[in-house]
């Protein structure tokens, strides 16, 4: 017996549960089949199906919207992203500055028009690697990186880094994200983060479609797995 010494009430929500559990579990256990017979074979996925979880991307006319409002609430004129070559990768920072402006040229043709300034050279290395810290998330394994306080926030709303792997490796250890709070302003003890920072190595970098979901994610453009 279910539930046996389970109040009344108690045991009915407990039933009700398994019979809810158990309709999901056939639904998601039963598969097409192509004739008798076939009990092997293959499920047949929807176009749009994964089998892998992959990050959502947020629609272009909601992110064009979102972006435009943002930048307005911050003081500047447009979307900008800026890059910033570790010296220690030993690669050129021109190309990579023409790989960034290539990933940022066919986000525009998908339909995110609001990043329409091309790509710049960020002034300074970003708060992680200047400072030699660690991620929020990582600080038990070191000092943890503090986006700088300010009042005019940098030209550039995402900074985009490319580091050594081992130094992707210090900042974030085994975490999902690569990004960071680069700068926040503050009125009284309420702060908000105004410029971010997205960190990658160069094998990354070199990968258009790593590039592109970078970009995405340093942007705040990438919604739950899918």
């Amino acid at each position: 017996m279910l539930g046996a010494g389970l109040p009344h009430k108690l045991e009915r929500v407990v039933r009700w549960f398994a019979v809810v559990l158990g309709g999901i579990l056939v639904a998601c256990t039963t598969l097409p089949s192509s004739g008798a017979g076939s009990a092997s074979t293959a499920p047949t996925l929807a176009p749009t199906s994964s089998t892998t979880a992959r990050p959502s991307v947020v629609p272009p006319i909601t992110a064009n919207a979102s972006l435009a409002d943002f930048v307005r609430s911050t003081g500047r004129s447009e979307v900008r992203i800026c890059l910033y070559v570790d010296l220690t990768t030993g690669v050129d920072r021109s190309d990579l500055l023409v790989r960034l402006s290539s990933t940022v040229d066919g986000l525009r043709a998908q339909g995110f028009s609001v990043i329409a300034a091309p790509p710049v050279e960020c002034s300074q290395p970003t708060v992680f690697l200047r400072t030699n810290t660690v991620h929020p998330k990582m600080s038990g394994q070191g000092p943890v990186g503090a986006a700088s306080i300010v009042t005019i926030p940098d030209a550039s709303l995402l900074h985009v880094a490319v580091t050594t792997s081992s130094q992707i490796a210090r900042i974030f250890g085994g975490l999902s994200t690569r990004r960071g709070a680069e700068e926040v302003t503050c009125t009284g003890d309420n702060c908000g983060e105004v410029t971010s920072a997205i960190y990658c190595d160069v094998v990354e970098f070199s990968d258009p479609g790593r590039r592109e979901q970078l970009v995405l994610e340093g942007l705040g453009l990438l919604g739950p797995g899918r």
